[in-house]
């Protein structure tokens, strides 16, 4: 246990994903960065798979246990941080490893000042996939698609920002307001890009560091219809988000043609694309998509083609669950 107040916290929110867990801290135990200069607060969203265990476990760094009643991973980061010690906040997924520089790259990215000002800014880590032991056809073309798709800048916008590999001043997190969750679970959907786009509007800089890498073991990668699944939530969340900031609909790609056409408002681009959006997402063209993808499945090697058919079926559940929001919730007009 070390005795004087760390310069950095590392908050892991959790839930029933011991084993993940134990890795991610694994690959903290590796860090470069001294190690009682930092923390490492677990925070255990009302789980019940002994993560609590972890707690005894020995480590070169200090390691806090905390657990609440089950409020979803948004809020469990929140807790992190008022239960944190450390000046600078890192904030990383229970699924993410890291390299040894990580916490290092992290805190000299936050150390760089303007030569006239001090910057406040928002930093994430590079994220690079890790592929499961025993990766199937959709995890092996999908994990590719999502990070060819992911820019590699250092200077990022809102869209770009990530809760799971994040860093940021605890105070200022704390006078941001902190993660915001959309709907009563706490999830953390869209809650990256919504507390991006409250900084963003009160001038933080928000930056990449290159060298600050994490591997990310994503379950809902390993499965197509798991993946659709998340996709279609995030849909319906969409709304709730939009709702809060209609402007968004524009800034964001993925919103700007998703919603029900509107003859009175689209433009004949958006109002075709739109058009499209609903053809895809019919029921019988769904079937059909989904014949063709276990055909080419069948032949246990990937194709462009079969790129190209889990790229429009994973896009209509998105589409899917945002009509479905409307539905539910309302618009954003």
């Amino acid at each position: 246990m070390v005795s004087e107040r760390p310069a950095v916290s590392v908050v892991i929110p959790t839930y029933n994903r011991r084993a993940h867990l134990l890795r991610a801290l694994g690959s903290l135990c590796r860090q470069t960065f001294p190690a009682g200069a930092y923390e490492v607060v677990v925070v255990d969203d009302g789980g019940s798979d002994g993560t609590e265990e972890v707690a005894a476990n020995d480590y070169p760094f200090d390691l806090r246990y905390v657990r609440q009643p089950n409020q979803g991973d948004a809020m469990a980061r929140n807790t992190g941080a008022v239960e944190s010690q450390g000046e600078l906040l890192i904030f990383l997924d229970d699924d993410i490893t890291v390299v040894p520089a990580f916490i290092g790259s992290l805190v000299k990215e936050h150390e760089i000042e303007d030569c006239e000002k001090e910057e406040r800014r928002i930093v994430i880590g590079t994220l690079k996939p890790e592929l499961s032991e025993e990766a199937t056809l959709f995890e092996q073309i999908y994990t590719e698609v999502r990070f060819d798709q992911a820019s590699t800048s250092v200077e990022i916008d809102f869209t770009s920002v990530l809760s799971g590999i994040l860093s940021v001043k605890r105070q200022d997190y704390l006078a941001l307001g902190m993660m915001q969750p959309l709907n009563e679970d706490g999830s953390s959907v869209w809650c990256d890009v919504e507390f991006a786009y409250r900084a963003q509007r009160q001038g933080y800089l928000l930056r990449r560091s290159q060298a600050a890498v994490g591997y990310h073991r994503d379950y809902a990668f390993q499965d197509l219809e798991v993946h659709c699944q998340r996709m279609f939530r995030a849909g319906k969340a969409a709304v709730m988000l939009l709702q809060k900031y209609p402007e968004l609909e524009e800034l964001v790609p993925l919103f700007r043609d998703r919603s029900f056409p509107d003859l009175g408002r689209d433009s004949w681009q958006i109002g075709m694309r739109k058009l499209w959006r609903s053809l895809m997402a019919q029921p019988a063209v769904l079937w059909s998509m989904k014949q063709l993808i276990r055909l080419f499945e069948s032949t246990g090697q990937p194709s462009a083609a079969l790129r190209r058919l889990y790229i429009w079926y994973v896009s209509s559940a998105v589409t899917r669950g945002m009509r479905q929001g409307i539905r539910e919730y309302g618009g954003w007009r």
